[in-house]
């Protein structure tokens, strides 16, 4: 991985830019960030993002990541926000009614 500071999502390794929505990409730049200007740790800034995403994101068989039901506050809005995430990751338009 290299090194941060990341400024902008652009900036995060391609891997993390593909399988993370925008708002995770955010939480991860944002928390590595924080913690390594703390600690000047990459390794550890690197766990702490994963653990500050994982607060709110679950990761899918294809290797994207989507809002946790736990995080949607459950029903059709977290289901939707599943569709979307996943179906976007896929290229391919969200299904009516999942």
């Amino acid at each position: 991985m290299k090194h941060g500071p990341f400024p902008t999502n652009a900036d995060l390794p391609g891997t993390i830019q593909r399988r993370l929505p925008e708002r995770a990409q955010d939480i991860f730049r944002e928390a590595f960030n924080h913690c390594l200007d703390q600690h000047r740790d990459q390794e550890h800034a690197v766990r702490m993002a994963w653990g500050a995403v994982k607060r709110r994101y679950e990761e899918v068989p294809d290797g994207n990541w989507v809002v946790s039901p736990r995080e949607g506050g459950g029903g059709g809005g977290s289901r939707n926000a599943r569709a979307k995430s996943v179906s976007s990751s896929a290229g391919t338009p969200p299904q009516a009614g999942r």
